[in-house]
């Protein structure tokens, strides 16, 4: 089980290679009874913010002269 999982985990954070992912497709089509347990890791992917401060440059830190 824990090798499946790594592999789940690995395939969604796009981080196999071509054989690894290839091996990774056929053995979730051979084993159907993984794809619900994929399906629970893919809900875990949050979605990217796009979050942009209009002021910028009022966040940096002005260095004061001694």
């Amino acid at each position: 089980e824990t090798n499946i999982e790594h592999y789940i985990i690995s395939n969604l954070e796009g981080e196999l290679n071509v054989e690894d992912q290839t091996e990774y497709t056929n053995f979730v089509a051979e084993n159907a009874f993984y794809t619900p347990v994929i399906e629970r890791y893919k809900r875990t992917i949050l979605p990217q913010e796009n979050i942009v401060f209009p002021n910028k440059k009022s966040l940096k830190q002005k260095s004061k002269l001694v």
